[in-house]
């Protein structure tokens, strides 16, 4: 009897980290796949090419190997994050996200959510734009039975 090597599973919340990890410094060292995948080879010891197939240990080496060419240190913030407005619909999106009430916690997703509430630009909402924007968060808490911090 001999025995079979199953397939990575997708479940595993810390090997998908380590891929979306992978990727993002992938893209932002704008590696071609060709060299992508040179690293993954040498990295496996010319077993894998794709960084799906590499075991925790590999990804890891994989991952140094990237931070190592200058990758890792981009840092993406929201356009208006520096709004105490802003920070405030955050924290309460993240407790609607954290609840289980919306599905996409980014701050890409909140401002689209911003923009439709308040009917206009993010960049164009003065105080009682915001006000208003805020209360309706809270309100979609209330209604949601999700607690909020003060």
């Amino acid at each position: 009897m001999t025995a079979t090597k199953s397939a990575p599973t997708t479940a595993d919340p810390a090997r998908n980290k380590d891929l979306k990890a992978i990727h993002a410094m992938r893209r932002e060292l704008k590696l071609a796949d060709e060299d992508y995948r040179a690293i993954i080879h040498r990295i496996s010891d010319g077993k894998h090419s794709s960084s799906a197939d590499l075991t925790a240990g590999q990804r890891a080496r994989l991952c140094d190997a990237l931070r190592k060419l200058g990758g890792g240190k981009a840092v993406v913030k929201s356009r208006y994050a520096a709004a105490p407005q802003h920070a405030k619909a955050r924290a309460i999106w993240i407790s609607l996200f954290e609840a289980g009430k919306i599905a996409n916690r980014s701050d890409k997703a909140l401002d689209a959510f911003i923009e439709r509430q308040a009917k206009q630009e993010l960049g164009a909402l003065n105080a009682q734009s915001w006000r208003s924007v805020i209360e309706a968060l809270k309100q979609w808490a209330t209604r949601e039975g999700v607690e909020l911090k003060p």
